[in-house]
């Protein structure tokens, strides 16, 4: 999905690169953890467009947000079918 934001109002990439660690992080702790309820698929999407939509990515970070959001789609589809929706997804 292309974004309405003009690269000029965008975060610059530097700052996406921490968001990003970050977002890769708890979702690794949530793995080893347990989810956390509130935290589900529909959470880590949401912060996940906004970093695509928001921040000037360069093609690798574009490549990690892609590569999570279908991680999200996936077990969001997942929680759907069974009928959960306090799981968390893990990358």
């Amino acid at each position: 999905m292309a974004s309405t934001i003009s690269a000029s109002t965008k975060f610059r990439s530097v700052l996406a690169e921490g968001e990003i660690d970050h977002l890769e992080k708890m979702l690794r702790l949530s793995r080893t953890q347990g989810p956390v309820p509130h935290l589900n698929g529909a959470y880590w999407t949401a912060r996940l467009t906004f970093v695509q939509e928001h921040f000037d990515l360069v093609a690798e970070q574009a490549k990690r947000v892609k590569a999570l959001l279908c991680v999200s789609a996936t077990n969001d589809a997942l929680e759907s079918k069974v009928g959960g929706g306090t799981r968390s997804w893990v990358a």
